[in-house]
């Protein structure tokens, strides 16, 4: 989990915030691509290098 918190040094973390660190954190684990509609995403990828994809809603 530490390296999704040294992802959110900087920002502002909220509850949302703190909930896209878990869900990253899960999708690393589980070794899925997270797609995303949220800028946080790409922002913890740049630090855990993870794919994730964002979509058009």
């Amino acid at each position: 989990m530490a390296i999704y918190l040294t992802a959110s040094r900087g920002f502002s973390v909220s509850y949302a915030g703190l909930v896209d660190l878990l869900v990253s954190a899960t999708a690393r684990h589980h070794k899925l691509t997270v797609l995303h509609q949220d800028a946080d995403f790409d922002t913890i990828a740049r630090v855990t290098g993870q794919p994730v994809r964002g979509i058009l809603g």
